[in-house]
């Protein structure tokens, strides 16, 4: 049996042979949980090597309409063996439930905010963060959305997690990506929370300024993946009142996203600037992404 993360006595799949592709080494010596200071929690790191199918740069450039960098290898831009990928699992009692799954897009190191391990264990949520994905605009269709298509996938090989439990999320620079890829792969993500950060795919105008606008960062999907992200996904904005990115995700949320999208929310944190919101304003977030 390979080694996997797991905490207390969380129950995983057994590994058959069609799996032997799929490699975890544990990079740690302790599967217990490792606390990083100021209330965080570091989980223990793990390697995947097999890829999700569509996370090679031809396919990812081909879903999301963009014309691919000249140079670049239409294969992966990154050794998969090479990747580091923080990975925390509920300790549950129930063996026969399914997980939901949680995919963080991150610029550092994938360490879980102080209080959101209890929200993990309360929904049944795997954690799992690629350590430092990158973040420029290269990197979003070469790294950061491959990455966490290719977590998802070896995440879902080995754990029951339920497919209509999977979600993204990320911060800042990672939750305008999280954005992108909920809206271009809603057959993976089924939701997503966009954390102080959010693009758009319709340029926007600044209220406060009428000569000034937010210009459409990413294109429209196609027909059936629009639809399935218009009708099927849920979406969660979160800001915070001091935020800097606070006056365009909530011109984001009112003029495009709510007209457009069948579910989303937009939540505020009072006093909050841009950082991460606390563990009770990102359960509310949670709630609702995976209300069925």
């Amino acid at each position: 049996m390979l080694p996997i993360v797991r905490k207390g006595k969380t129950p995983y799949k057994r590994i058959d042979m069609a799996l032997r592709s799929i490699i975890v080494t544990i990079c740690c010596f302790c599967a217990l949980p490792t606390w990083a200071g100021e209330g965080k929690y570091l989980p223990p790191i793990v390697e995947f090597t097999e890829h999700h199918p569509m996370s090679n740069y031809a396919a990812m450039c081909r879903r999301c309409r963009v014309e691919p960098e000249r140079g670049l290898s239409s294969d992966h831009q990154y050794d998969l063996k090479k990747e580091r990928f923080g990975l925390y699992v509920p300790d549950v009692n129930d063996a026969n439930a399914p997980f939901g799954l949680l995919v963080w897009i991150s610029m550092g190191t994938p360490d879980i905010p102080e209080g959101y391990t209890k929200i993990f264990d309360k929904y049944r949520l795997i954690s799992v963060g690629v350590d430092d994905s990158g973040k420029d605009r290269k990197s979003t269709y070469g790294r950061r959305m491959p990455l966490a298509l290719d977590a998802a996938h070896n995440v879902m090989k080995i754990y029951n997690v339920d497919p209509n439990r999977v979600y993204i999320t990320g911060v800042s620079a990672g939750g305008r990506v999280a954005s992108v890829a909920c809206m271009h792969y809603p057959d993976v993500f089924k939701g997503g929370i966009f954390i102080i950060g959010a693009n758009c795919w319709e340029p926007v105008r600044n209220p406060t300024n009428r000569r000034k606008y937010w210009p459409a960062t990413f294109y429209q999907p196609f027909g059936k993946y629009w639809n399935m992200a218009r009708h099927h996904g849920r979406y969660v904005m979160l800001t915070g009142t001091k935020d800097f990115n606070r006056l365009e995700m909530h011109t984001y949320y009112h003029r495009v996203y709510k007209r457009t999208l069948k579910n989303v929310i937009y939540l505020e944190v009072p006093g909050m600037g841009h950082s991460i919101p606390p563990a009770d304003w990102f359960e509310q977030a949670i709630e609702y992404i995976d209300k069925r």
